[in-house]
């Protein structure tokens, strides 16, 4: 709900000259920030800045508002406790605020406001940042204690609300965005080959790498402590969220009254704030499993629309990986009929419109007759290439262009808060990738086969190009030697050498285990005896979705003042969806309990659909460009994997450019 940003050094800090101002709260003098605000789109209600000089080290504490909970002045940050011992800046809801409050207050805490956040620091004068494991909600935080100079950072378990920082031996620098970083004087450093490397491969930047190298994010679920002539600590501060390597048999009908359970749940608690809530409605189960369980409650929804003829046929979606629903051509120039692609690209917007039968009644929702919950349909065509995020960061994935458009849409119409379907993909085994774990674990060669059989008889199929593409993908995975790099292949988009054409460098710089790393660094912390499936969601909760889903969403929401809120990601289901057997999460083709539950409560035209998130038809991306040392032929390579692989390689090394020729001199 806001941004935050701030520096600690040894000595005095130097701040910008500035006109002194006294602070409402009796945190003592500060100084106002003149400089440029780089985070005021994540805050456009109003902004705080606090000098604070303690330990032996002094430094500033800014914030920029989004008033979502407790809307008057006394919710305005930086904030402290009763005492003025610890200064806090918070990003985020705090979803379990109420309960929080009244143990503060039955411990004789007095609070200043009724906004969530102020629950920290009551709770940290007592408990220090122990208390960090009390917290049900997205967040990240700055604190400063102004007796000892320490400064904590921490993060979300899950890694949905952003932080990033850099250090030196002297000083610490940290803000809500990396691009906001060199604002507060500190220099970024030049860019980070391996990071753009992959980039070119999953189409995002996995934490903690950002595209330059001196700049790194707090990892979900990390505390970071800074003092003055002290090394900076790291920490988790809470138990890994990692399932259950045995779970207890659950049959499919309990699963899916238990998901009905938490999942509405989660939708009462995401409701948290003064203002109304609205809907991205994408027309998939996942969001209209939303829709149902805010019905009483939702103010809206949004969701994109396409012209009924399909210019461009194809789909792009958020998977990071092709949706396998088709493509249009192939290398070859085959194409499927018009008419197919133009209701295929019309279906969601057909299938949103359904659900505006749902009705909120006495029972619950019900499906009747007439209109229900109000939906605006944005042309997807009006979308805006972005070469580079306000924020500083990258995304190749077009995803990130369509948030943004609701975003903006919903702003205009004085939404500051949306709910998103993001994560019951990645908890409940959504995606195509998913279906395959077991195949990659336990018979790659039979997959070797099919997929080569598969594959040849494709090739003379006019209407098979994208399922060519997958089933080279396939191949190409299933050859590898063990699951983690099956797996790591099927979510690929380049190899070595394309990636080292674009970034002029070496192959071995840039190659499979360079990028892989975090992958590698998560799957070793894995517990023993975890299925493939299993392997395979972890590593999309714990990279993929931090890394991406999460990333684009906030920054595509933050940059118009929205805040997206993630209810399949509420701590309690995740944990609940932790402890699932793998039949019941592969029942029905994947999702098996949220399916169930859509043939329950949803119109049977959504309840059947196959996976989809936002999407949009396929563009060729032949964009000029050259290779970082300049070496290039004059166009951006498209890479080798195909089609729609190549359309995303060539996004991604057009974004790259756009750096790089950003950051060169005139």
């Amino acid at each position: 709900m806001c941004g935050l940003a701030g520096l600690a050094t040894a000595g005095e800090a130097d701040g910008p000259a500035t006109a002194e101002t006294g602070d409402a709260r009796g945190l003592g003098t500060g100084h106002v920030w003149h400089g440029p605000d780089l985070l005021r789109h994540r805050g456009p209600d109003g902004s705080g800045q606090t000098h604070w000089s303690a330990g032996g080290a002094s430094g500033w504490l800014l914030h920029t508002r989004l008033a979502i909970v407790d809307l008057s002045d006394a919710g305005r940050q930086p904030m402290s406790d009763e005492r003025g011992r610890f200064l806090l800046a918070f990003n985020g809801e705090i979803y379990n605020h109420r309960e929080l409050r009244r143990i503060c207050e039955a411990r004789g805490h007095q609070f200043a406001s009724s906004m969530d956040g102020e629950v920290i620091v009551h709770l940290w004068e007592d408990e220090g940042p122990e208390c960090l494991r009390r917290l049900d909600g997205i967040f990240a935080l700055a604190l400063v204690d102004q007796t000892t100079g320490e400064v904590w950072l921490a993060r979300d378990p899950l890694g949905v609300k952003p932080l990033f920082f850099q250090d030196d031996p002297e000083t610490l620098w940290f803000a809500s965005e990396p691009g906001a970083i060199p604002a507060l004087g500190a220099d970024p450093g030049p860019v980070d080959i391996v990071a753009l490397a992959q980039l070119l491969t999953f189409l995002w930047i996995p934490d903690p790498r950002t595209p330059h190298t001196r700049v790194r994010s707090v990892l979900p679920g990390e505390l970071l402590r800074w003092r003055a002539g002290d090394r900076l600590r790291r920490r988790s501060y809470g138990p890994e969220l990692v399932p259950d390597p045995d779970p207890a048999p659950v049959p499919l009908d309990t699963a899916a009254v238990q998901l009905e359970q938490h999942l509405t749940a989660a939708c009462r608690r995401q409701m948290l704030g003064d203002v109304p809530v609205a809907l991205m409605a994408s027309g998939g189960v996942d969001s209209s499993l939303l829709w149902w369980g805010g019905l009483r409650e939702l103010a809206g929804a949004y969701t994109i629309e396409w012209p009924a003829a399909a210019q461009n046929p194809g789909r792009r979606n958020s998977e990071g990986v092709p949706s396998g629903e088709g493509s249009p051509g192939s290398r070859t120039g085959h194409h499927r009929p018009a008419r197919h692609w133009s209701e295929r690209l019309d279906e969601d917007a057909q299938t949103v419109r359904a659900l505006q039968s749902l009705q909120a009644g006495a029972d619950g929702p019900r499906s009747t007759p007439g209109t229900g919950l109000p939906v605006t349909f944005l042309p997807g065509e009006r979308r805006e290439s972005v070469h580079r995020p306000l924020s500083g960061d990258l995304f190749a994935d077009p995803a990130y262009e369509l948030t943004r458009l609701i975003a903006a849409r919903a702003r205009a119409d004085g939404r500051k808060v949306l709910w998103s379907g993001q994560g019951g993909d990645e908890l409940l085994a959504g995606y195509r990738r998913h279906r395959v774990a077991r195949l990659l674990a336990d018979r790659p060669a039979r997959l070797l086969s099919l997929a080569h059989r598969a594959a040849h008889a494709r090739r003379t199929d006019p209407l098979g190009g994208q399922r060519l593409e997958y089933l080279t993908r396939l191949v190409r995975a299933a050859s590898a030697h063990t699951f983690l790099d099956r797996y790591l292949h099927l979510c690929t988009y380049s190899d070595a050498q394309d990636r080292a054409r674009v970034l002029g460098c070496t192959a071995a710089e840039v190659g499979d285990d360079v990028v892989w790393a975090r992958h590698r660094e998560i799957h070793a912390s894995f517990p023993p005896g975890l299925s493939a499936l299993r392997q395979a969601l972890t590593l999309d909760l714990r990279v993929y979705l931090p890394g991406l889903g999460l990333a684009y969403v906030d920054r595509a929401g933050m940059e118009f003042g929205v805040e997206i809120r993630v209810p399949w990601l509420d701590l309690g289901l995740v944990r609940w969806s932790l402890a699932l057997p793998d039949d019941v999460l592969t029942a029905d083709g994947g999702k098996g309990p949220a399916r169930a539950l859509a043939r329950k409560v949803l119109p049977p035209v959504v309840a059947t659909r196959a996976k989809r998130g936002f999407a949009a038809p396929v563009e060729r991306l032949h964009r000029s460009g050259r290779t970082l040392n300049g070496q290039g032929s004059g166009t951006v390579t498209t890479g080798a994997r195909g089609f729609r692989q190549a359309s995303y390689f060539s996004h991604a090394a057009t974004l790259i450019t756009a750096l790089v020729d950003e950051g060169s001199p005139q």
